[in-house]
């Protein structure tokens, strides 16, 4: 019996040095296999991140070009604008100066009497508008203020019942669950 049980010992050690050697290599294999993967995962979410980040900077500097080719267009048209204006104001001048003085002094007076004419009307027609506007902004305010007001105030009625009702599902699953875990304790007492 003695040397049989030193080989069984030795047999049971064995045993268990080979189950403790095979779990370490399966635990190492799982952990390698879970790090390339957490690895595998950390590269896709950073390209993921910087072509997402590309993406931004390159709309923006699309963005930025079009401002500035945009303001240069702008720039240049309104010099060349400037430009006619100022050939044809002293084109003009010149023809206005080569009228006779009696012309001139006519088309003036008929030029004011016009003016006055339909300034005056002009006046009139404006103020009418005005008015007219004034009273029917004030009509659709009122209106737009009571639907938008009425709305508003069924929405907050639906609101508070749907809050209401939600925190009283929470409380009661919250009650029922300490229910069923004191009754669960009490039963395994």
């Amino acid at each position: 019996r003695g040397r049989q049980g030193r080989l069984c010992v030795k047999a049971i050690r064995a045993a268990i040095k080979v189950q403790a050697a095979f779990r370490g290599h399966v635990q190492r294999q799982s952990f390698l296999r879970s790090k390339r993967a957490a690895v595998l995962l950390e590269a896709v979410f950073r390209g993921y991140s910087e072509r997402k980040a590309y993406g931004l900077a390159r709309g923006r500097l699309i963005g930025l070009q079009a401002v500035w080719r945009g303001f240069s267009g702008r720039k240049a048209y309104l010099q060349t604008k400037a430009a006619a204006v100022s050939m044809q104001s002293h084109f003009r001048g010149r023809q206005g100066r080569l009228c006779v003085k009696a012309i001139r002094a006519a088309i003036k007076v008929q030029a004011a009497f016009r003016g006055h004419v339909q300034r005056q009307s002009f006046l009139r027609s404006k103020r009418a508008a005005v008015l007219l506007e004034a009273v029917f902004r004030g009509y659709s305010e009122r209106k737009a203020y009571g639907l938008a007001r009425g709305r508003l105030i069924g929405l907050q009625a639906v609101w508070r019942g749907f809050s209401g009702r939600k925190a009283y599902l929470q409380t009661k699953a919250a009650a029922v669950s300490m229910q069923s875990h004191f009754r669960g304790r009490q039963g395994r007492l």
